[in-house]
């Protein structure tokens, strides 16, 4: 027989008692630890329910709504519909668990009354016989509403498809895991079976949490990539798995593990204060428009500056001798680089005689730009020196480039027969 109980009597099998767990005023105020609690005292209550159905009553008629199909319909309904609970304009108006509790039941029969009647998963009841088809551990919400009572925390036994799938699902799931390593073995019984958290896993391993949600991740895809191989007919997502992975596949509430996730999820979604309504949040954006319009106005008729009056000095080379720049003078040489550039190589190019590399690394490379040369012209700290007498037109040109060039890319680019992607040259008349 399904016995319902009474808020009073609730000690951790749908949820711990309010005055335990959540202040009313830090609830109702949007605490984080406050929502969190009030998630753990509904979250049973709602799965339960999203899980089996319930009968209620409407127009004078009797109606069985049916339960959601698999525990990733299940999590995904009951995220949605406590993050709707526990929001800014809800919560206002709770002020103790027996309400909060209350709250959810009347919330889970208008949502999932709408999401049934959706789906075409509402069966009227019209005599006895039609009673019969419904589940026993199927409840009336309408009189654990009025009578203050939550529905009964047994164990429901799923139909004879329903378990011939998930023992095939455990198989499954089985096989792939017996043909892992001893550390993924380890992570599936302590995350999955025994609901141990990533930081308590990590303490096992001696590693990072994110180190174990990584690996946790990793299992979840193989384990689905099985299933669809092996138990194509039937869901394989995060809540499907835990299910399966779990000691108790059918149990009114979800496993540890899943559980923390629809916490998560849950808090994610919920906000400590209501976001302003469409029109006022339309009114900001329409306001940030015209100021974007009316600035790109005055850029465009030359009140403002715009890009094109961008003041970024243009990249330069200079060179000094002391004295004539003669065979045999050491040159000092000042670059202006580009913002982006972070290498430089200085050659010298003449009309009419081969391209002279003056200052590069010791492999014939472009080198580091000194410090502060994107911002004003700065010495290079090696000296340029000329093997050869100065030629009519010849030019000091330097390379710029993002990366570094080794010399084959430098002579290519020098010479006009490569083009790569980042460079850019500057020369001067010497």
């Amino acid at each position: 027989m399904i016995r319902s109980r009474r808020p009073s009597e609730i000690d951790g099998a749908l949820g711990p008692r309010y005055p335990n767990r959540v202040q009313p005023e830090a609830f109702q105020r949007g605490d984080m630890p406050a929502l969190e609690a009030a998630v753990e005292a509904c979250q049973d209550l709602v799965w339960v329910l999203a899980r089996r159905g319930f009968i209620t009553q409407r127009d004078g008629l009797t109606f069985w709504v049916h339960g959601l199909p698999d525990h990733d319909a299940a999590e995904h309904a009951a995220v949605h519909l406590i993050a709707d609970l526990i929001g800014p304009t809800q919560r206002s108006k709770i002020d103790g668990e027996p309400a909060l509790l209350q709250a959810a039941m009347q919330q889970v029969r208008q949502a999932f009354w709408q999401r049934a009647e959706r789906a075409g998963r509402i069966t009227t009841l019209k005599d006895g016989s039609d009673r019969a088809l419904v589940p026993a551990d199927v409840q009336d919400i309408d009189a654990l509403i009025s009578s203050g009572e939550l529905p009964s925390a047994e164990p429901a036994a799923p139909d004879a498809q329903a378990e011939a799938w998930m023992q095939s699902a455990k198989q499954c799931c089985a096989a792939q895991a017996q043909g892992s390593d001893t550390r993924t073995q380890e992570l599936i019984e302590r995350r999955f079976r025994q609901g141990q958290s990533p930081a308590e896993v990590a303490a096992y391993f001696t590693c990072g949490a994110a180190a174990v949600s990584a690996h946790e991740s990793r299992v979840r895809r193989q384990l689905s990539r099985a299933l669809a191989r092996d138990v194509p007919q039937g869901p394989r997502g995060p809540a499907t798995i835990d299910a399966v992975l779990s000691d108790a596949p059918w149990s009114p509430t979800p496993p540890a593990i899943t559980r923390a996730r629809l916490r998560r999820d849950v808090l994610r979604r919920t906000f400590q204060d209501e976001p302003k309504p469409y029109g006022a949040r339309l009114a900001w954006g329409l306001g940030a428009a015209a100021i974007a319009a009316i600035a790109w106005g005055l850029m465009f008729f030359g009140v403002l500056p715009g890009p094109a009056d961008d003041t970024y000095p243009t990249p330069s080379v200079e060179a000094r001798c002391d004295g004539p720049c003669t065979a045999g003078q050491p040159m000092k040489v000042w670059v202006l680089a580009p913002k982006d550039a972070h290498r430089v190589a200085v050659a010298l190019r003449s009309p009419d005689a081969p391209e002279q590399m003056l200052i590069t690394s010791p492999s014939g490379g472009s080198i580091r730009l000194p410090f502060g040369s994107n911002v004003k012209l700065a010495p290079i700290a090696y000296p340029a020196q000329l093997s050869s007498p100065l030629a009519d037109g010849a030019e000091l040109v330097a390379i710029f480039s993002q990366d570094e060039l080794t010399d084959a890319e430098l002579k290519g680019v020098l010479s006009g027969q490569a083009s790569l992607p980042g460079t850019l040259i500057a020369s001067v008349q010497l």
